[in-house]
């Protein structure tokens, strides 16, 4: 019978049945995702002792002489129409596909919120098989993808998010570092009074920057304005209220720099800016993280934080081939971009 690690302790069928006060069986049946073999209170109970207890099957292992990766799931969690514009989304799935090909690994792309609703169903239909593993790409903060696809032992790989129940298997950008590299080089640049421009709190990327501002912020003892909003929002007029917000703080109290979540909420910031007559950078600087914007065809060149967009798809494809080879360990893996340095930062007048 499979079994899972927590913490070094092995997991076994045997002792999810104990736990959850029913048979073997009814485990293995719940494990393979065979639906009407046990009622649903069933189902749950055993599902709960799982999380709690850290049991997720392993990977299933192909014959040996077909151990190998053909066809992967790649989860995008937005529209068709935006994957053809420039932007986050499409730069991985470029990436993605790059980084699949010397593998001769063929992708099925999946858009939208196809999983968003009746996860437990989408996963029934198009995991049974089909895709050999998953990269699932920006999952929201609530999103039970990676739980239920632990729970069937199918590999997969987050990109850009992490699960609430399943450590181990995400390859991101190190946020931690982005927002620290933008931090210092705004204060080596002279500035005391820095923001925030905060994205949704849905968006794991957005908290994980938000974090790490406001340790920044304890950690080098600089002040940062706040004002309410920002915590739900994807809209940009959203985001320009909140600048003219936070601009329209007393001289004494405004910022003179903004660190944003990502370059198309700086490039707001800058243009919010400029319209209630402040000068970027003279008056206010700005950065912004990701780097992916043709900022050739903006109004000003933003100083940025790279995406390692290629590095993070090489890495994710290594990983989940790597979840079919015997002695697999977990593990989650942040990569290192650079500053890069362009015409939206100056030292502040004040």
């Amino acid at each position: 019978m499979p079994s899972a690690t927590k913490s070094g302790a092995t997991v076994s069928m045997r002792e999810i049945a104990r736990v959850a006060g029913v048979s073997r069986t009814a485990v293995y049946h719940v494990v393979n995702n065979r639906i009407g073999e046990v009622s649903e209170d069933t189902r749950e109970r055993i599902l709960k002792a799982m999380r709690e207890m850290g049991y997720t099957p392993p990977p299933r292992l192909k014959p040996r002489d077909e151990r190998k990766v053909e066809v992967v799931g790649c989860v995008l969690t937005t529209s068709a129409q935006h994957l053809t514009e420039p932007g986050y989304y499409r730069k991985m799935l470029d990436s993605i596909l790059l980084a699949s090909e010397p593998h001769s690994i063929n992708l099925t792309l999946f858009t939208g919120e196809l999983f968003s609703v009746d996860t437990s169903d989408k996963v029934r239909l198009y995991c049974d098989g089909r895709c050999d593993g998953m990269l699932l790409t920006a999952l929201r903060v609530d999103s039970d993808l990676p739980t239920i696809l632990a729970e069937r032992g199918t590999p997969f790989v987050m990109i850009g998010s992490r699960s609430n129940f399943v450590d181990g298997y995400t390859i991101d950008i190190d946020n931690d570092h982005a927002v620290t590299t933008l931090v210092k080089h705004l204060l080596d640049n002279g500035h005391r009074r820095i923001s925030f421009c905060n994205g949704p709190d849905f968006i794991p990327s957005a908290v994980e920057r938000n974090r790490a501002f406001h340790e920044c912020a304890r950690n080098f003892g600089f002040q940062a304005p706040i004002v309410p909003g920002m915590e739900k929002t994807c809209d940009p007029a959203e985001w320009a209220q909140w600048v003219e917000r936070i601009l329209s703080l007393p001289d004494g109290d405004r910022p003179t720099a903004i660190v944003a979540w990502n370059d198309e909420s700086a490039l707001i910031a800058v243009q919010q800016a400029r319209r209630i007559g402040l000068s970027v950078p003279e008056d206010l600087s700005v950065v912004g993280i990701d780097d992916i914007v043709d900022f050739s065809k903006e109004a000003i060149m933003l100083t940025s934080y790279s995406q390692p967009c290629g590095e993070i798809a090489k890495t994710a494809v290594e990983f989940l081939r790597s979840q079919f080879e015997p002695g697999f360990e977990p593990g989650n893996v942040f990569v290192k971009g650079d500053l890069v340095e362009r015409e939206s930062v100056a030292p502040p007048k004040d």
